[in-house]
């Protein structure tokens, strides 16, 4: 048992272990797709969500850690606005005396009291000034 252990920790070695966003992304959505697949009875949906656990795995276990974290932040720029969007509707769902928008311009979270009408917000990050309702 212990020759098995010492072989796992050489092989996992330098690898990147990537519990990121876009592994996680693809895990989800391989998931779903994979749902969707096998109740439609549709065969090349359970396949495309094989080759995304694939890629994930792949993902997980590759040495070349650059490129992965390349991949990942490419990933989470690609999507800042959608996730940025998700946040700001559970914390809008949270506090109730507070008004979470994002701004226009660089798409930053924005807190405002409720209940004060029509406001001009300013951006703290780019100074953009937009009129909305609290």
């Amino acid at each position: 048992m212990k020759k098995i252990g010492e072989w796992f920790y050489r092989f996992m070695q330098g690898r990147y272990l990537g519990a990121d966003t876009l592994n996680r992304f693809l895990i989800i959505a391989a998931l779903i797709v994979d749902l969707i697949g096998s109740i439609a009875r549709i065969p090349w949906l359970v396949l495309i969500s094989e080759i995304m656990i694939l890629y994930a795995l792949f993902r997980c276990l590759s040495k070349n850690i650059v490129k992965r974290t390349n991949e990942n932040r490419w990933f989470r720029e690609k999507t800042m606005i959608l996730r940025r969007f998700f946040k700001m509707l559970g914390l809008n769902i949270k506090d109730h005396k507070n008004k979470y928008m994002l701004c226009p311009k660089c798409h930053t979270i924005l807190r405002v009291p409720r209940g004060h009408g029509k406001v001009e917000i300013t951006c703290r990050s780019c100074g953009n000034t937009f009129k909305t309702k609290s």
